[in-house]
């Protein structure tokens, strides 16, 4: 978790379609660990570059919002912990 955060977080549980603002065929489906007014953080099970944008967008929600990875960190073998601002 990054320190200093100014937004609380909310867990919550839905999947997510992840794809390359540069690169719209780089797609994952991913798992939203939790969410805030600006951010979101996500399991995916490949390595997403800090500082790329993408889209991101609801699986069976309204989300649809362009994000910039903020960080990506390994949590296991082929899954990363990803998180992504909102802009």
């Amino acid at each position: 978790m990054l320190e200093g955060r100014n937004q609380a977080r909310t867990s919550q549980r839905f999947f997510v379609h992840i794809s390359s603002v540069n690169d719209p065929f780089l797609t994952e489906v991913a798992s939203v660990e939790n969410i805030s007014s600006n951010g979101v953080r996500v399991a995916t099970e490949r390595s997403w570059e800090q500082g790329s944008q993408v889209n991101v967008k609801s699986v069976g929600r309204d989300l649809k919002v362009k994000a910039r990875v903020v960080y990506c960190r390994a949590i296991g073998p082929n899954k990363f912990a990803v998180g992504l601002n909102i802009i």
